[in-house]
Formats: structure tokens, sequence, C-alpha cells
């Protein structure tokens, strides 16, 4: 860990100004953050090569699932995005979701066995009533898969780098 006073900076989602702004002015700081994506957009996978890259350069490339939904019931509305809402998803469902985006990230962006997580949309339970130790976990269950995702951060879990 650094001796020096810590910042900690992350990017939900993988939208493309994460790699054609933040990314490009991290560097050219010398700081490096954690970007979590959004797997199901097509535009986040069509630039694999450059979070690759991105993940070599330093940057943590972070599991937020496959296909980012939510709770609709604390919006009382459903977004477009959203495909299947959380109060209707078992830990089986997340479980497998949540391994298939790591797996994904594994294979097309590279093993980090530091990989981390963030809850989308900082929702934090599954099923009705809502239950948060169901999403807990399985987020936990990725351990088994020697990819650490932290749940201790519950909404935000951010890289940390160094001031100089």
């Amino acid at each position: 860990m650094c001796s020096s006073d810590l910042v900690s900076l992350g990017y939900d989602d993988g939208n493309p100004d994460n790699l054609d702004q933040a990314m490009p002015d991290l560097d050219a700081a010398g700081f490096r953050g954690t970007f979590y994506l959004h797997l199901e957009r097509g535009d986040v996978r069509a630039r694999t090569a450059d979070w690759r890259a991105a993940h070599a350069r330093g940057h943590e490339i972070g599991n937020h699932t496959w296909y980012h939904n939510a709770r609709t019931d604390l919006y009382g509305v459903r977004h477009g995005w959203v495909t299947k809402p959380l109060e209707e998803y078992t830990q089986a469902d997340m479980t497998a979701e949540i391994n298939r985006a790591g797996d994904w990230l594994d294979e097309h962006i590279g093993r980090d066995p530091d990989r981390s997580f963030t809850y989308p949309c900082g929702h934090l339970t599954l099923g009705v009533p809502p239950s948060r130790a169901a999403y807990a976990a399985a987020v936990a269950t990725r351990d088994r898969k020697s990819t650490r995702l932290n749940s201790s951060h519950l909404v935000i879990s951010y890289a940390v780098f160094c001031l100089k």
C-alpha cells in the first residue's frame, strides 16, 4: 500500500468516453483507475482490444455483471436496459451472471487475481422480499474461481493509486 495520500477513481458501465477521454487523462497523469464494464452492451465488447490494452497498462477492468440489471421497484419504472428486474433474480441467476462476466473478462481482457466487483446501480438485493445475503453470496462464489470480488465495498469498489 502507498505511504502517501490515496485517491480512488472508478468508472461504471464502459461508456466510450471512459476510453476516449478519462483514460488518456489518467494515463497522462500517471494514474490508474478501475473501469466496470456492462458486458451485454455491444459497444463495450466492440472495443475489447482497447480494454485489454488498458488492463495491460495497469488499469483494473472490473466485474459489473453481464446484464447490469436493476431493481424496478426502487425506480417505479422499468428502464430500457433492464432485461430482468433484480426482484425476479435468484441467487443462482446472479451467480451465473457474475461468473459469465468474470469468465469473459478473464478470456478477453486478461486474468486478474485482484479483479473487483461493483453492484450495478448500487442495488444490493435480489428477489422478493429483498435479500442482501443472496446477492452477497452470489458475489462471493466468484472467489472459488480465484477472482476477488470485493463485496466489502458494497456499492463502490475502486482501484486506489498514490498521489506523488
